[in-house]
């Protein structure tokens, strides 16, 4: 009997974790389905890429929409929480979901446009780790 509280002990808390990460996974793996479903779209500017996500992630995520809000101590789904959210499952998105990288492409473009100062090239190479500084404001 100890033996299985103990370990009842030891696993609660690494199940507790799992959990909580997986909301993100599942959110993620459903917005890459839902975009590889939808790869006949043609993704030309940054509105067109903005609405494709939103319109991925409204069809995707709306039935963990209150699973995501606990998840973030939010309690209403507005322009705030919608970015935080959107945030975080797009840095999931970047390192599972290619056809997310395609269809940022318009983004990153106008993003260079809008800066001139910075230098463009390419990169080649393996994501090994994704982390998330805290971002003020």
């Amino acid at each position: 009997m100890k033996k299985i509280f103990i370990l009842l002990l030891i696993c609660l808390p690494a199940f507790s974790f799992c959990q909580e990460k997986n909301i993100y996974d599942t959110a993620a793996e459903k917005i890459c389905d839902y975009m590889n479903k939808h790869s006949d779209k043609k993704i030309n500017s940054q509105a067109e890429a903005e609405a494709f996500f939103s319109e991925a992630f409204m069809d995707a995520c709306m039935p963990f929409i209150d699973r995501l809000l606990e998840k973030e101590g939010l309690k209403s789904f507005d322009e705030q929480s919608r970015r935080k959210i959107g945030e975080k499952i797009s840095l999931k998105l970047s390192v599972t979901c290619p056809k997310f990288m395609e269809v940022m492409k318009p983004i990153v473009k106008q993003s260079l446009k809008d800066d001139n100062d910075s230098e463009t090239g390419s990169l080649n190479g393996t994501v090994t780790e994704v982390t998330q500084d805290a971002i003020p404001g």
